[in-house]
């Protein structure tokens, strides 16, 4: 009879909440920023943590895989992040904050993303996977990486547009082992469009890589400019792209 409230005790423990000091102990350098600007989280936390971005009007955010959630990165104990400002819609977002042994947790720490009056493309942040060559076009977050056009821009052919006007391409993916394939998703940021069509995602080795890879076969049903998200868990990755035709 004495077992069952020890083992819950024991189950509880390695779920535990941080507590409001932890959860105040995280801060960014500035207030606000526009999409793609660099960002330094600080910690004075003594648990490394991993960091996401939550809509400050968002309620019921209970774990780390809620799709709410937007992925920025890990920081070690007493230590810093600095991220590129992922392109999520104009507002103000707080900090959440997750580590091994405890529950989801938002902090103290608020970031307001400024409105962009144009489409604000991604340019890649040099952040390159392990294992694959190096390369300006590489951006990641540390544990989700995509390879990107060097301006932003994707100019197709018009051997790459179909009948119906969109727009074909293969968008490449890393993963961290075990190299699951990730699930990508897009959408049309400066006007009413069809969602992105995703035909496949193949894994493969790139040339010179010591790891494999993913190509997603896409289609931008339009062009225009494209919010592209791909997922794997809690870990997320998102960047714009202009989708144009050439000719």
């Amino acid at each position: 009879m004495l077992r069952l409230p020890l083992i819950t005790a024991s189950f509880l423990a390695l779920a535990l909440p941080l507590d409001a000091q932890t959860a105040s102990v995280f801060a960014f350098d500035r207030a606000s920023a526009h999409p793609n600007e660099r960002v330094t989280v600080r910690s004075a936390s003594s648990r490394a943590a991993r960091l996401y971005l939550v809509r400050q009007d968002a309620v019921g955010v209970m774990t780390r895989n809620d799709r709410r959630l937007s992925f920025i990165g890990t920081i070690r104990a007493n230590g810093s992040l600095t991220f590129s400002v992922p392109p999520l819609d104009a507002g103000r977002y707080r900090l959440a904050v997750s580590c091994a042994r405890c529950r989801l947790t938002t902090a103290a720490a608020t970031l307001r993303i400024r409105p962009s009056t144009s489409c604000t493309v991604t340019r890649p942040n040099g952040n390159r996977p392990r294992g694959q060559p190096a390369s300006p076009l590489w951006h990641g977050n540390g544990h989700l990486w995509a390879g990107l056009e060097a301006d932003g821009v994707y100019t197709a052919t018009r051997d790459n547009v179909a009948a119906d006007g969109s727009v074909f391409n293969k968008l490449p993916w890393v993963t961290p082992p075990p190299w699951n394939a990730p699930t990508i998703s897009g959408e049309r940021v400066d006007a009413k469009a069809p969602p992105l069509r995703v035909l496949s995602v193949n894994i493969g080795t790139s040339t010179d890589a010591a790891g494999p890879s993913y190509r997603s076969a896409v289609r931008f049903p339009t062009p225009g400019c494209w919010r592209l998200t791909a997922r794997l868990g809690d870990v997320s990755l998102i960047y714009v792209v202009r989708v144009a035709v050439r000719g």
